[in-house]
């Protein structure tokens, strides 16, 4: 399972990398997002992470809903990965753009999961399941288009695991979504770290909408007030009062959370008004050095149908060549652009972008093959392209396109460049391009900083795990700041530095080094850019500017 990302920026972005409402958005599971008492919440589930001594308990309830009203069928939202590392997750379940073009996160993760038991990926610790979801929160949100209003935090996840010596790793965060440009014809949704939670003192860890009722319960000071009369929360109060909540064994954690759990569901169902979007059976996992053991496991039957398996998944990327065993998503068929469908494996386009006259071929057999298939693509793309069958005798054509569509304009932003004569337009170049350099040199001094922070702190003694928490928390935000780099890059550079060089274009005599298009210098990066746009200007011949621009100019 591999999607294709949105060009080049897209690809080199790769790490930027069940639970909740569907709210009015058709094509989007998810979660409203609050701040309830101070407390940051993603609505519409419980789940909480117990640390005990003998390893971690993970628990939480399985409702779905939309708004106020439950979904038929249970979601998970507890999932053991590997035989060392589980997760809970509240917030996305998954998104889809129709019925057969879909994702959710239990998809990912056990897909995940699947791997490791067959040997194809390393046991993983918590980071690596942390990362594995947070890639998974990538690949649902690609699925966006445009018009949804996401609530932030978007999702949260708390990720846990033990090392075969017994070593502990936790690593707690939250997600906002984001709107990332990836050049000047595309913007999508995107998804960063808000924030990351420190393992707590108290060895417990609740989120969701329900996480204000469970902290409510732990936080409580008195260990014979009547309203703890449950054990396992009077020995969990009695231990965090005198300190010894390192004391808390495996089954002390497991009941522990299963009441946390079941609190949370019943306060739920007794405030309806509230609407928390909680409810349904408990699920509970404990992760040991011995392995997963499912103490509650969901009934699979009463499971909601699952999102099915694609293989691969192309977004918002150029389509040619052979369609055969690919999910096309809002992908664009270049004019002149040849597409075919072979009758080997299934093919889904969904959405798809036509920038003039194309070409369909189908194989000889494709038809013989895959009749659906090919009658349904014949659907999609006759309209647009040309359609061929290929025989012994060489290609048949069976239709001409009936709608013919356009490139987009080349993005040139009016900024008046045509006016300026020579000289001035020199100095504008020469204004914007110290502009830019200020904004590289200043990402470039502030990545040398970062890099020594983090050389500082990767040369203070640390365990395996704790090594491995701050390298997960190094990189991902990391990859959240080159991001909001190349985002800024887009939106506040790009636009002019096109209609610079296009202006300069029609005046000088261009090196052939220069011939590429629009497209392919907006991905230039910020220096490259700069050295284009100087030697353009430097091809310019001088000329003495009218007096009316003189005055302009000052």
């Amino acid at each position: 399972m591999a999607t294709v990302g949105r060009g080049l920026t897209r690809v080199l972005c790769v790490l930027i990398s069940c639970v909740s409402l569907l709210l009015t958005c058709p094509n989007l599971a998810l979660a409203d997002s609050n701040f309830v008492h101070g407390t940051i919440v993603v609505h519409g589930t419980i789940v909480v992470v117990v640390s005990t001594k003998d390893g971690f308990v993970l628990a939480g309830d399985s409702q779905g809903s939309s708004g106020c009203q439950a979904l038929p069928g249970e979601y998970e939202k507890v999932f053991s990965i590997g035989k060392r590392s589980g997760i809970v997750i509240a917030g996305i379940i998954g998104s889809s753009v129709e019925k057969d073009v879909a994702d959710s996160i239990a998809l990912r993760l056990h897909g995940y999961d699947q791997r490791i038991q067959s040997r194809l990926v390393t046991e993983p610790q918590a980071t690596d399941s942390a990362g594995d979801f947070l890639s998974g929160i990538g690949g649902i949100l690609s699925l966006l288009n445009d018009s949804p209003n996401l609530p932030s935090p978007l999702a949260a996840a708390s990720a846990v695991s033990i090392s075969d010596q017994g070593s502990p790793e936790w690593v707690t965060f939250f997600l906002a979504p984001v709107r990332w440009k990836f050049s000047p014809y595309l913007e999508s949704w995107g998804v960063k770290i808000d924030h990351f939670v420190d393992p707590p003192e108290s060895k417990v860890t609740a989120l969701g909408s329900g996480a204000p009722i469970v902290e409510s319960i732990i936080n409580g000071d008195d260990p014979n007030d009547p309203a703890f009369q449950d054990f396992s929360v009077k020995h969990y109060l009695l231990l965090r009062k005198e300190h010894r909540l390192s004391e808390l064994t495996l089954g002390d954690g497991e009941l522990l959370a299963e009441f946390l759990v079941k609190a949370a569901i019943s306060f739920a169902n007794a405030h309806p008004a509230q609407c928390y979007g909680i409810g349904g059976d408990i699920q509970m996992l404990a992760v040991t050095k011995e392995g997963p053991n499912w103490i509650l496991p969901l009934d699979k039957a009463k499971l909601a149908p699952p999102v099915q398996p694609f293989h691969v998944r192309v977004i918002d990327n150029p389509m040619w060549g052979r369609l055969d065993g690919l999910q096309w998503v809002r992908s664009t068929v270049p004019s002149g652009g040849v597409v075919r469908f072979d009758g080997t494996a299934d093919v889904l386009v969904s959405q798809p972008r036509f920038e003039g006259r194309c070409k369909f071929v189908l194989a000889e057999n494709a038809e013989k093959q895959m009749l659906e298939t090919a009658t349904r693509l014949r659907v999609i793309f006759a309209p647009h392209c040309d359609v061929y069958r290929e025989t012994k005798l060489g290609s048949v054509k069976l239709s001409a396109a009936s709608i013919v569509n356009h490139a987009p304009p080349a993005i040139h932003s009016e900024d008046g460049y045509g006016s300026l004569c020579h000289d001035l337009l020199r100095a504008k170049e020469q204004e914007f391009l110290a502009q830019l350099r200020t904004f590289g040199t200043e990402r470039s001094r502030a990545d040398q900083q970062m890099e020594h922070e983090e050389w500082e702190a990767l040369k203070q003694p640390l365990s395996p795990e704790e090594g491995s928490e701050l390298w997960f928390k190094q990189t991902h935000l990391e990859t959240d700041r080159y991001m909001k780099f190349m985002d800024d890059y887009q939106r506040r550079f790009v636009p002019t530095a096109l209609a610079l060089r296009n202006e300069l274009m029609k005046r000088v005599s261009v090196p052939a080094k220069f011939a590429q298009s629009d497209l392919q210098t907006a991905y230039l990066r910020w220096y490259e850019l700069a050295d284009e746009l100087d030697e353009l200007a430097n091809l310019l011949p001088n000329s003495k500017c009218e007096a009316n621009q003189e005055a302009s100019k000052n």
